[in-house]
C-alpha cells in the first residue's frame, strides 16, 4: 500500500488524524453581482459596480474533530 507524503508523515510522527486540518483559500468579490435585481419584472435597473473585479481572499479551514478545546484537555492529560 503506498501512502501519501502528509499520510507518511503523519503516521512517522504519530499525530492522530484528528489533529490534521485541511485549507482552501479562494478569491471573494467585493461588489457580488449575479446581474438580477428585485424590481418588479419588467422594469429596469442599472446594475452598479457590475464589472468591479475586485477581490479579497478567503481561507477555509476544516478539521475531522470540530471540538478543539477537548483536544487542548486531551494533551493536557497526556494523551488523545
Amino acid at each position: 500500500m503506498q501512502f501519501s507524503v502528509e499520510e507518511e508523515l503523519r503516521l512517522k510522527f504519530l499525530i492522530p488524524p484528528k489533529l490534521v486540518g485541511n485549507w482552501d483559500q479562494t478569491g471573494c468579490h467585493y461588489v457580488p453581482s449575479v446581474g438580477r435585481s428585485r424590481a418588479v419584472q419588467g422594469v429596469e435597473v442599472a446594475t452598479v459596480g457590475a464589472e468591479d473585479k475586485r477581490q479579497i481572499t478567503v481561507v477555509l479551514a476544516a478539521a475531522e474533530d470540530i471540538h478543539p478545546q477537548a483536544q487542548d484537555d486531551q494533551l493536557a492529560d497526556g494523551g488523545l
